[in-house]
């Protein structure tokens, strides 16, 4: 059995298997099997396994478990960060300021009298630089 909840691996594997909506044994390789019987040389009927195994089921359940164990604020295990002895036990660190967004929100104001600004679909591209090595030659 899968542990979803202590094992992040695993967990990514279960997100992705749902993200595509596929069991996660499909998602993992497993083919669906079909035996076929046969009388007289004919084929008289054919039993595919089900899509589903147990396996795929549980996992599915314990990832919902899991998702239902986060704090809907912070993602961190509720059980954790509301017990007693968890106050005053955390600090907040400096935010990262992501740059792409920031040209995005400046190029966003430009646009905010337009009749219908949330419609707007913004790309953000970088600027030509040797940085990341996305430049010209150095």
């Amino acid at each position: 059995m899968v542990d979803v909840a202590g094992d992040p691996t695993w967990r990514a594997l279960a997100e992705a298997a749902r993200a595509w909506g596929v069991p996660l044994s499909i998602f993992l390789g497993r083919k669906q099997a079909t035996e076929y019987e046969y009388f007289a040389g004919k084929l008289v009927r054919s039993v595919t396994e089900p899509l589903w195994l147990e396996e795929d089921r549980q996992a599915a359940i314990d990832l919902l478990a899991y998702e239902q164990s986060l704090c809907p604020g912070c993602g961190g295990d509720i059980a954790e960060t509301t017990a007693a002895d968890a106050e005053d036990g955390y600090e907040a660190v400096d935010p990262l300021l992501c740059h792409r967004c920031v040209a995005k929100e400046q190029y966003a104001k430009k646009w905010q009298d337009h009749p219908h600004p949330d419609a707007l679909l913004i790309s953000v591209q970088r600027k030509n630089s040797t940085r990341g090595g996305g430049g010209g030659p150095e």
